[in-house]
Parts: C-alpha cells; sequence; structure tokens
C-alpha cells in the first residue's frame, strides 16, 4: 500500500509535533531558553522525521498496529 495523495491526520500529526517541539522543555534542553528561529525549528522536525525513518524497528512497528487493531476492535467511547 502507497499513500499518493494529501493526508490530513499525517498532516495533522506532523503540525502536533511542531507545536510540541515550539515549546518543548527538560532538563536537556528548553525551547523558551534557546529562542529557536523558525526555520530551525522547521529543521528540528524534519531531522526528527528522517531519524525516526533511518531507524524504524519492527518491533515498534508490530507494537503500534496490535494498538491501533484493538482500538477498532474494542472503541471505548467516553460520552
Amino acid at each position: 500500500m502507497q499513500i499518493n495523495s494529501p493526508s490530513t491526520k499525517i498532516d495533522s500529526a506532523i503540525c502536533d509535533l511542531i507545536a510540541k517541539l515550539s515549546n518543548f522543555s527538560d532538563e536537556h534542553f528548553d525551547t523558551g531558553w534557546m529562542h529557536l528561529t523558525e526555520d530551525e525549528l522547521e529543521t528540528l522536525t524534519i531531522y526528527l522525521i528522517q531519524h525516526l525513518t533511518q531507524n524504524l524497528d519492527g518491533r515498534l512497528l508490530a507494537g503500534l498496529l496490535l494498538m491501533i487493531r484493538e482500538q477498532v476492535e474494542s472503541p471505548c467511547h467516553y460520552d
């Protein structure tokens, strides 16, 4: 299977990643203290996606797929 058209879900996930990066702070890195430029934030996002792409792991993928399938089989609704 290959995705040939734009996906709003993928776009949304990338936007979430950028938002998380723009406000990220832990003991090793603080975005506010670093005063990142828009270009630096974009480049960090690209490098993170490239890192994930280069370090794909079958065990992780299998676990994520299992989680996805379990959610489809027994969706939880909290109304």
